[in-house]
Protein backbone atom coordinates (compact mmCIF):
# COMPACT_ATOMS: atom_id res chain seq x y z
CA UNK A 1 0.00 0.00 0.00
CA UNK A 2 1.13 3.48 -1.16
CA UNK A 3 1.36 6.62 1.47
CA UNK A 4 -0.60 8.29 -1.01
CA UNK A 5 -3.44 5.48 -1.23
CA UNK A 6 -3.45 5.67 2.99
CA UNK A 7 -3.88 9.35 2.94
CA UNK A 8 -6.94 8.94 0.41
CA UNK A 9 -8.19 6.33 2.38
CA UNK A 10 -7.91 7.71 6.14
CA UNK A 11 -11.48 7.63 7.12
CA UNK A 12 -12.13 4.35 5.75
CA UNK A 13 -8.49 3.10 7.98
CA UNK A 14 -10.00 4.92 11.08
CA UNK A 15 -13.77 3.01 10.20
CA UNK A 16 -11.77 -0.15 10.07
CA UNK A 17 -9.96 0.51 13.08
CA UNK A 18 -12.15 1.87 14.89
CA UNK A 19 -14.98 -1.19 14.19
CA UNK A 20 -12.25 -4.11 14.99
CA UNK A 21 -11.86 -2.54 18.29
CA UNK A 22 -15.33 -1.82 19.19
CA UNK A 23 -15.59 -5.68 18.20
CA UNK A 24 -12.79 -7.15 19.94
CA UNK A 25 -14.32 -5.23 23.02
CA UNK A 26 -18.22 -6.35 22.47
CA UNK A 27 -16.37 -9.92 22.80
CA UNK A 28 -14.30 -9.68 25.46
CA UNK A 29 -17.18 -8.47 27.72
CA UNK A 30 -19.14 -11.10 26.33
CA UNK A 31 -16.65 -13.23 27.58
CA UNK A 32 -16.08 -12.26 31.16
CA UNK A 33 -13.61 -12.84 33.87
CA UNK A 34 -12.05 -15.53 31.14
CA UNK A 35 -9.54 -15.81 28.42
CA UNK A 36 -11.18 -14.85 24.78
CA UNK A 37 -10.88 -18.03 23.27
CA UNK A 38 -12.16 -18.68 18.94
CA UNK A 39 -14.96 -20.71 20.29
CA UNK A 40 -16.56 -17.87 22.39
CA UNK A 41 -15.76 -15.55 19.79
CA UNK A 42 -17.96 -17.78 16.86
CA UNK A 43 -20.58 -18.00 19.73
CA UNK A 44 -20.85 -14.31 20.53
CA UNK A 45 -21.28 -13.76 16.14
CA UNK A 46 -23.81 -15.83 15.73
CA UNK A 47 -25.56 -14.78 19.12
CA UNK A 48 -25.65 -10.86 17.56
CA UNK A 49 -26.47 -12.23 14.10
CA UNK A 50 -29.57 -13.99 15.55
CA UNK A 51 -31.11 -10.72 17.00
CA UNK A 52 -29.50 -8.38 14.82
CA UNK A 53 -27.46 -6.69 16.56
CA UNK A 54 -24.54 -4.35 14.96
CA UNK A 55 -21.13 -5.81 15.29
CA UNK A 56 -19.71 -2.32 14.99
CA UNK A 57 -18.78 0.83 15.70
CA UNK A 58 -22.03 2.94 16.33
CA UNK A 59 -21.28 6.17 18.29
CA UNK A 60 -22.20 9.13 16.41
CA UNK A 61 -18.82 10.91 16.05
CA UNK A 62 -17.94 7.67 14.11
CA UNK A 63 -20.18 7.40 11.91
CA UNK A 64 -21.05 11.39 10.82
CA UNK A 65 -20.13 12.01 7.47
CA UNK A 66 -19.10 15.30 8.64
CA UNK A 67 -16.69 14.12 11.62
CA UNK A 68 -13.55 15.95 12.97
CA UNK A 69 -10.19 14.87 11.83
CA UNK A 70 -7.58 15.75 14.06
CA UNK A 71 -3.44 15.73 13.34
CA UNK A 72 -0.43 16.97 13.76
CA UNK A 73 0.67 19.77 11.32
CA UNK A 74 3.16 17.73 9.82
CA UNK A 75 0.91 15.46 9.12
CA UNK A 76 -1.55 17.85 7.46
CA UNK A 77 1.07 18.69 4.61
CA UNK A 78 -0.91 17.97 1.02
CA UNK A 79 -4.44 18.11 2.50
CA UNK A 80 -6.92 20.60 2.32
CA UNK A 81 -10.40 21.00 4.48
CA UNK A 82 -13.30 23.60 4.67
CA UNK A 83 -12.38 24.39 7.90
CA UNK A 84 -8.85 24.45 9.99
CA UNK A 85 -8.75 25.23 13.43
CA UNK A 86 -4.91 25.66 14.42
CA UNK A 87 -5.05 24.89 18.14
CA UNK A 88 -2.65 26.51 20.94
CA UNK A 89 -1.58 29.18 18.84
CA UNK A 90 0.85 30.33 21.53
CA UNK A 91 4.85 30.38 22.03
CA UNK A 92 5.64 27.83 23.56
CA UNK A 93 3.14 26.10 21.75
CA UNK A 94 4.46 26.27 18.38
CA UNK A 95 8.24 27.44 19.04
CA UNK A 96 8.70 25.52 22.04
CA UNK A 97 10.64 26.63 25.94
CA UNK A 98 13.77 27.13 24.81
CA UNK A 99 14.93 25.68 27.43
CA UNK A 100 17.90 23.43 26.23
CA UNK A 101 19.94 26.07 27.93
CA UNK A 102 20.24 29.12 30.03
CA UNK A 103 21.81 30.99 27.74
CA UNK A 104 19.83 32.51 24.19
CA UNK A 105 21.80 31.62 21.39
CA UNK A 106 20.97 33.53 18.29
CA UNK A 107 18.65 31.66 14.87
CA UNK A 108 21.35 31.94 12.63
CA UNK A 109 24.17 30.76 14.36
CA UNK A 110 25.57 27.21 12.38
CA UNK A 111 25.63 25.23 15.55
CA UNK A 112 22.06 25.26 15.88
CA UNK A 113 20.03 22.65 13.97
CA UNK A 114 18.01 23.47 11.13
CA UNK A 115 14.57 22.28 12.07
CA UNK A 116 14.91 24.57 14.94
CA UNK A 117 14.88 27.48 13.09
CA UNK A 118 12.51 30.19 13.21
CA UNK A 119 11.95 29.86 8.96
CA UNK A 120 11.14 26.46 9.93
CA UNK A 121 8.51 26.92 12.17
CA UNK A 122 6.92 29.83 10.30
CA UNK A 123 6.84 27.84 7.56
CA UNK A 124 5.42 24.82 9.45
CA UNK A 125 2.89 27.18 10.64
CA UNK A 126 1.84 28.92 7.16
CA UNK A 127 0.88 25.17 6.24
CA UNK A 128 -1.52 24.86 9.30
CA UNK A 129 -2.93 27.66 8.49
CA UNK A 130 -3.17 26.96 4.32
CA UNK A 131 -5.51 23.62 4.70
CA UNK A 132 -7.99 25.95 5.47
CA UNK A 133 -10.46 26.51 1.87
CA UNK A 134 -13.11 28.18 3.44
CA UNK A 135 -12.72 28.97 7.15
CA UNK A 136 -9.66 29.44 9.59
CA UNK A 137 -10.06 29.57 13.52
CA UNK A 138 -6.68 30.44 15.36
CA UNK A 139 -7.54 29.48 19.21
CA UNK A 140 -5.10 29.99 22.07
CA UNK A 141 -5.25 30.60 26.06
CA UNK A 142 -4.38 33.46 28.31
CA UNK A 143 -3.14 31.56 31.52
CA UNK A 144 -1.41 27.74 31.57
CA UNK A 145 -2.30 25.04 33.99
CA UNK A 146 -0.38 27.21 36.55
CA UNK A 147 -2.24 30.15 36.32
CA UNK A 148 0.93 31.85 34.34
CA UNK A 149 0.18 33.96 31.69
CA UNK A 150 1.29 32.55 28.12
CA UNK A 151 3.27 34.33 25.53
CA UNK A 152 1.74 35.45 22.41
CA UNK A 153 3.03 33.14 19.43
CA UNK A 154 5.49 35.66 17.95
CA UNK A 155 3.70 35.50 14.49
CA UNK A 156 0.86 36.68 15.18
CA UNK A 157 2.27 39.83 16.77
CA UNK A 158 3.94 40.28 14.02
CA UNK A 159 0.80 40.59 12.10
CA UNK A 160 -1.19 42.83 14.44
CA UNK A 161 1.50 45.32 14.68
CA UNK A 162 1.56 46.08 10.76
CA UNK A 163 -1.94 45.11 9.69
CA UNK A 164 -4.73 48.55 9.69
CA UNK A 165 -7.78 47.31 10.48
CA UNK A 166 -11.39 48.95 10.09
CA UNK A 167 -12.75 50.28 13.92
CA UNK A 168 -15.51 47.47 15.53
CA UNK A 169 -17.99 49.45 17.42
CA UNK A 170 -18.40 46.31 19.42
CA UNK A 171 -15.26 45.79 20.19
CA UNK A 172 -12.16 47.88 20.30
CA UNK A 173 -9.75 46.39 17.91
CA UNK A 174 -6.47 48.43 18.01
CA UNK A 175 -3.62 46.85 16.01
CA UNK A 176 -1.92 46.29 19.44
CA UNK A 177 -5.38 44.73 20.38
CA UNK A 178 -5.97 42.74 17.88
CA UNK A 179 -5.06 39.24 19.01
CA UNK A 180 -6.46 39.69 22.42
CA UNK A 181 -9.71 41.28 21.25
CA UNK A 182 -10.12 37.59 19.10
CA UNK A 183 -9.19 35.47 21.68
CA UNK A 184 -12.82 35.01 23.45
CA UNK A 185 -14.78 32.66 24.36
CA UNK A 186 -16.57 31.28 21.45
CA UNK A 187 -20.57 32.19 21.16
CA UNK A 188 -22.73 28.11 20.58
CA UNK A 189 -25.55 28.49 18.64
CA UNK A 190 -27.83 26.33 21.37
CA UNK A 191 -30.43 25.15 18.55
CA UNK A 192 -27.19 23.89 16.73
CA UNK A 193 -25.40 22.40 19.75
CA UNK A 194 -28.85 20.63 20.33
CA UNK A 195 -29.04 19.17 17.25
CA UNK A 196 -25.88 17.98 17.47
CA UNK A 197 -26.18 16.22 20.94
CA UNK A 198 -29.39 14.52 20.70
CA UNK A 199 -28.01 11.97 18.29
CA UNK A 200 -25.50 11.18 21.15
CA UNK A 201 -28.33 10.47 23.72
CA UNK A 202 -29.88 8.05 22.18
CA UNK A 203 -30.42 4.99 24.23
CA UNK A 204 -28.85 7.01 27.34
CA UNK A 205 -28.45 5.59 30.54
CA UNK A 206 -27.45 7.86 33.73
CA UNK A 207 -24.56 6.11 36.06
CA UNK A 208 -23.47 7.13 39.19
CA UNK A 209 -20.16 8.92 37.79
CA UNK A 210 -22.32 10.67 35.26
CA UNK A 211 -24.14 12.03 37.73
CA UNK A 212 -21.35 13.40 39.79
CA UNK A 213 -20.18 14.61 37.61
CA UNK A 214 -22.91 16.96 36.13
CA UNK A 215 -23.07 18.02 40.21
CA UNK A 216 -19.44 18.35 40.51
CA UNK A 217 -18.88 22.01 40.75
CA UNK A 218 -15.11 22.10 41.20
CA UNK A 219 -14.75 21.06 38.14
CA UNK A 220 -17.42 22.58 35.77
CA UNK A 221 -20.66 20.08 36.60
CA UNK A 222 -22.57 20.25 33.57
CA UNK A 223 -20.00 21.50 31.22
CA UNK A 224 -17.42 18.87 32.45
CA UNK A 225 -20.28 16.08 31.98
CA UNK A 226 -21.23 17.14 28.44
CA UNK A 227 -17.77 17.23 27.57
CA UNK A 228 -16.24 14.13 29.82
CA UNK A 229 -19.32 11.64 29.08
CA UNK A 230 -21.13 13.31 26.07
CA UNK A 231 -18.82 14.45 23.49
CA UNK A 232 -15.77 12.28 25.13
CA UNK A 233 -13.10 14.95 25.18
CA UNK A 234 -9.67 12.80 25.23
CA UNK A 235 -7.84 12.71 28.56
CA UNK A 236 -4.10 12.10 29.49
CA UNK A 237 -4.08 7.90 30.46
CA UNK A 238 -4.00 8.57 34.80
CA UNK A 239 -1.68 6.16 35.81
CA UNK A 240 -3.20 5.90 39.38
CA UNK A 241 -6.92 5.03 37.19
CA UNK A 242 -4.99 2.52 35.93
CA UNK A 243 -3.87 1.01 38.76
CA UNK A 244 -7.24 0.93 40.25
CA UNK A 245 -8.49 -0.54 37.08
CA UNK A 246 -6.15 -3.41 37.18
CA UNK A 247 -6.73 -4.14 40.98
CA UNK A 248 -10.16 -4.40 40.47
CA UNK A 249 -10.25 -6.74 37.45
CA UNK A 250 -7.86 -9.25 39.51
CA UNK A 251 -9.96 -9.10 42.42
CA UNK A 252 -12.47 -9.82 39.78
CA UNK A 253 -10.69 -12.24 38.82
CA UNK A 254 -10.23 -14.30 41.91
CA UNK A 255 -14.05 -14.22 42.48
CA UNK A 256 -14.98 -15.32 39.33
CA UNK A 257 -12.01 -18.46 39.77
CA UNK A 258 -13.85 -19.01 43.44
CA UNK A 259 -17.34 -19.59 42.08
CA UNK A 260 -16.24 -21.87 38.91
CA UNK A 261 -13.71 -23.97 40.81
CA UNK A 262 -15.27 -23.52 43.86
CA UNK A 263 -11.84 -23.94 45.53
CA UNK A 264 -10.07 -20.58 46.40
CA UNK A 265 -7.12 -19.99 44.01
CA UNK A 266 -3.64 -19.34 45.92
CA UNK A 267 -1.82 -16.20 46.15
CA UNK A 268 0.41 -16.44 43.45
CA UNK A 269 -2.81 -16.76 41.18
CA UNK A 270 -3.43 -13.33 42.31
CA UNK A 271 -0.18 -11.95 41.82
CA UNK A 272 0.22 -13.48 38.26
CA UNK A 273 -3.43 -12.11 37.38
CA UNK A 274 -2.58 -8.50 38.41
CA UNK A 275 0.91 -8.32 36.90
CA UNK A 276 -1.11 -9.29 33.58
CA UNK A 277 -4.31 -6.97 33.93
CA UNK A 278 -1.40 -4.11 34.62
CA UNK A 279 0.38 -4.89 31.50
CA UNK A 280 -2.58 -4.31 29.77
CA UNK A 281 -2.68 -0.43 30.96
CA UNK A 282 -0.74 2.50 29.31
CA UNK A 283 2.25 2.77 31.98
CA UNK A 284 5.55 3.23 31.11
CA UNK A 285 8.34 0.78 32.43
CA UNK A 286 9.17 2.78 35.84
CA UNK A 287 5.51 3.50 35.93
CA UNK A 288 4.40 0.04 35.51
CA UNK A 289 7.27 -1.37 38.41
CA UNK A 290 6.44 0.97 40.28
CA UNK A 291 2.56 0.28 40.39
CA UNK A 292 3.39 -3.56 40.27
CA UNK A 293 5.56 -3.35 43.44
CA UNK A 294 2.45 -1.17 45.01
CA UNK A 295 -0.16 -3.63 43.94
CA UNK A 296 1.82 -7.02 45.33
CA UNK A 297 2.18 -5.32 48.48
CA UNK A 298 -1.19 -4.95 49.57
CA UNK A 299 -2.67 -7.58 47.14
CA UNK A 300 -0.55 -9.87 49.59
CA UNK A 301 -2.14 -8.36 52.68
CA UNK A 302 -5.83 -8.61 51.02
CA UNK A 303 -5.11 -12.22 50.50
CA UNK A 304 -3.69 -13.02 54.04
CA UNK A 305 -5.49 -10.97 56.03
CA UNK A 306 -9.12 -10.31 54.60
CA UNK A 307 -10.42 -13.70 53.35
CA UNK A 308 -13.13 -13.41 55.73
CA UNK A 309 -14.72 -11.40 52.96
CA UNK A 310 -14.57 -13.36 50.07
CA UNK A 311 -18.03 -15.17 49.74
CA UNK A 312 -18.67 -17.71 47.30
CA UNK A 313 -22.08 -16.54 46.47
CA UNK A 314 -20.96 -12.73 46.20
CA UNK A 315 -22.31 -10.96 43.06
CA UNK A 316 -18.79 -9.15 42.02
CA UNK A 317 -19.02 -6.62 38.97
CA UNK A 318 -22.63 -6.89 38.93
CA UNK A 319 -23.57 -5.14 35.47
CA UNK A 320 -27.09 -3.32 35.34
CA UNK A 321 -26.82 -2.26 31.80
CA UNK A 322 -29.99 -5.22 30.93
CA UNK A 323 -31.74 -4.43 34.07
CA UNK A 324 -34.29 -1.75 33.16
CA UNK A 325 -33.87 0.41 36.02
CA UNK A 326 -35.84 3.54 35.60
CA UNK A 327 -36.93 6.04 38.60
CA UNK A 328 -39.61 7.83 36.58
CA UNK A 329 -38.52 8.72 32.97
CA UNK A 330 -34.97 8.35 33.84
CA UNK A 331 -33.19 5.23 32.75
CA UNK A 332 -30.50 4.34 34.77
CA UNK A 333 -27.02 1.84 34.70
CA UNK A 334 -24.18 1.06 36.40
CA UNK A 335 -21.54 -2.11 37.77
CA UNK A 336 -21.33 -2.69 41.55
CA UNK A 337 -18.02 -3.87 42.55
CA UNK A 338 -19.47 -6.16 44.91
CA UNK A 339 -23.07 -7.21 46.49
CA UNK A 340 -23.21 -9.55 49.78
CA UNK A 341 -27.00 -10.98 50.69
CA UNK A 342 -28.21 -11.99 53.82
CA UNK A 343 -31.20 -13.99 52.92
CA UNK A 344 -32.79 -14.27 56.51
CA UNK A 345 -33.40 -10.37 56.29
CA UNK A 346 -33.52 -10.51 51.91
CA UNK A 347 -31.18 -7.06 52.91
CA UNK A 348 -28.60 -6.48 50.52
CA UNK A 349 -25.22 -4.65 51.26
CA UNK A 350 -23.69 -2.87 48.32
CA UNK A 351 -19.60 -2.67 48.60
CA UNK A 352 -17.52 -0.20 46.28
CA UNK A 353 -13.25 -0.98 45.95
CA UNK A 354 -11.57 1.85 46.36
CA UNK A 355 -7.34 2.18 45.65
CA UNK A 356 -5.58 5.10 47.42
CA UNK A 357 -6.14 7.34 49.96
CA UNK A 358 -8.56 5.67 52.73
CA UNK A 359 -11.17 7.29 55.13
CA UNK A 360 -12.33 6.60 58.63
CA UNK A 361 -14.93 8.92 58.71
CA UNK A 362 -17.78 10.99 56.61
CA UNK A 363 -16.57 14.21 57.66
CA UNK A 364 -13.16 15.08 56.71
CA UNK A 365 -11.28 18.36 57.65
CA UNK A 366 -10.09 19.40 54.07
CA UNK A 367 -11.62 20.64 51.17
CA UNK A 368 -10.52 17.98 48.26
CA UNK A 369 -11.44 15.01 50.59
CA UNK A 370 -14.92 16.13 51.50
CA UNK A 371 -15.75 16.53 47.58
CA UNK A 372 -14.54 12.90 47.23
CA UNK A 373 -16.43 11.63 50.00
CA UNK A 374 -19.47 13.49 49.02
CA UNK A 375 -19.42 11.71 46.02
CA UNK A 376 -18.56 8.45 47.52
CA UNK A 377 -21.33 8.74 49.58
CA UNK A 378 -24.01 9.92 46.33
CA UNK A 379 -22.52 6.55 44.45
CA UNK A 380 -23.24 4.44 47.57
CA UNK A 381 -27.37 5.56 47.50
CA UNK A 382 -27.45 5.49 43.38
CA UNK A 383 -26.69 1.60 44.21
CA UNK A 384 -29.05 1.23 46.48
CA UNK A 385 -31.53 2.78 43.95
CA UNK A 386 -29.83 0.36 41.00
CA UNK A 387 -30.64 -2.58 43.27
CA UNK A 388 -34.00 -1.98 44.10
CA UNK A 389 -35.63 -0.96 41.00
CA UNK A 390 -34.18 -3.40 39.05
CA UNK A 391 -36.06 -6.35 37.34
CA UNK A 392 -33.71 -8.97 38.96
CA UNK A 393 -34.09 -7.75 42.65
CA UNK A 394 -37.49 -5.53 42.67
CA UNK A 395 -39.71 -6.60 45.50
CA UNK A 396 -37.10 -9.13 46.77
CA UNK A 397 -34.31 -7.27 48.34
CA UNK A 398 -33.36 -4.08 49.96
CA UNK A 399 -30.42 -2.28 50.03
CA UNK A 400 -29.49 -1.09 53.91
CA UNK A 401 -25.88 -0.72 53.60
CA UNK A 402 -23.19 0.46 51.51
CA UNK A 403 -19.40 -0.12 52.19
CA UNK A 404 -16.47 1.47 50.73
CA UNK A 405 -13.31 -1.07 50.72
CA UNK A 406 -9.77 1.07 51.38
CA UNK A 407 -7.55 -2.11 49.38
CA UNK A 408 -4.80 -0.02 50.30
CA UNK A 409 -5.18 1.10 53.90
CA UNK A 410 -2.87 -1.20 55.21
CA UNK A 411 0.60 -3.42 54.55
CA UNK A 412 -0.24 -5.44 57.17
CA UNK A 413 -3.63 -6.58 58.95
CA UNK A 414 -7.31 -5.87 58.33
CA UNK A 415 -8.39 -3.51 55.49
CA UNK A 416 -10.49 -0.09 56.39
CA UNK A 417 -14.42 -0.43 55.56
CA UNK A 418 -15.95 2.70 56.01
CA UNK A 419 -20.01 1.97 56.32
CA UNK A 420 -23.16 4.21 55.16
CA UNK A 421 -26.65 2.95 56.31
CA UNK A 422 -28.60 4.71 53.87
CA UNK A 423 -31.55 6.10 54.93
CA UNK A 424 -35.24 6.49 53.26
CA UNK A 425 -34.94 10.46 53.30
CA UNK A 426 -31.69 10.21 51.56
CA UNK A 427 -32.83 8.10 48.89
CA UNK A 428 -35.78 9.94 47.89
CA UNK A 429 -33.61 13.20 47.71
CA UNK A 430 -31.69 11.31 44.87
CA UNK A 431 -34.39 9.82 43.56
CA UNK A 432 -35.91 13.37 43.12
CA UNK A 433 -32.96 14.54 42.21
CA UNK A 434 -31.66 11.78 39.60
CA UNK A 435 -35.21 12.74 37.65
CA UNK A 436 -34.30 16.00 37.73
CA UNK A 437 -30.60 15.87 36.28
CA UNK A 438 -31.53 13.06 33.59
CA UNK A 439 -34.43 15.21 32.14
CA UNK A 440 -31.95 18.53 31.58
CA UNK A 441 -29.64 16.01 30.01
CA UNK A 442 -32.16 15.05 27.66
CA UNK A 443 -33.20 18.47 27.01
CA UNK A 444 -29.42 19.37 25.86
CA UNK A 445 -29.92 21.99 29.28
CA UNK A 446 -26.52 22.27 30.89
CA UNK A 447 -26.83 25.40 32.80
CA UNK A 448 -23.98 27.82 34.07
CA UNK A 449 -22.50 27.11 37.62
CA UNK A 450 -20.12 29.67 37.50
CA UNK A 451 -22.43 31.46 40.57
CA UNK A 452 -21.35 28.42 42.89
CA UNK A 453 -18.57 28.41 45.41
CA UNK A 454 -15.71 25.26 43.87
CA UNK A 455 -16.46 23.01 47.11
CA UNK A 456 -18.77 20.85 49.28
CA UNK A 457 -21.66 24.13 49.52
CA UNK A 458 -21.39 25.33 46.08
CA UNK A 459 -22.47 21.60 45.03
CA UNK A 460 -25.27 21.87 48.08
CA UNK A 461 -26.46 25.12 46.78
CA UNK A 462 -26.55 23.44 43.09
CA UNK A 463 -28.41 20.49 44.06
CA UNK A 464 -30.70 22.60 46.48
CA UNK A 465 -31.22 24.98 43.20
CA UNK A 466 -32.00 21.72 40.86
CA UNK A 467 -34.40 21.05 43.27
CA UNK A 468 -36.40 23.48 43.80
CA UNK A 469 -36.63 24.55 40.17
CA UNK A 470 -37.47 20.67 39.30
Amino acid sequence: MTYKHYLENQPNFRSLISNLRSFLQSAQDYQKNSLLTIDAVIEFVNLMKQNNLPLIDTWQLQQADQAVTLMTAHKSKGMEFETVFVVNCSKVGWLGSGGRSGVPVPFNLPIMAESDGMDDKLRLFYVAMTRARDNLYLTSYQLDDKGKEVEQLEFLQDVVETVELEPDPEIKTEPAKLWQSLNLRPIINPIKERNFLLPLLENYKLSATHLNNFLDISRGGPKYFKETNLLRFPTSPNPASQYGSAFHKTLADLYATYKDKEVLPDLDFLIQRFQSNLGKQKLSSKQFQDKLSDGNKYLTNYYQNNLDRVLIDQLIEFDFATQNVRIGEAILTGKIDKITKDSNNSLMTVTDFKTGKKYSKWTPSDSYSAIKLDKYRRQLIFYKLLVENSREFHNQWQVGIGELEFLESTEQGPIQILSLVINDEETQQLSKLIEIVYARIMNCDFPSVEQYSHDVAGTNTFIGDLLRDG
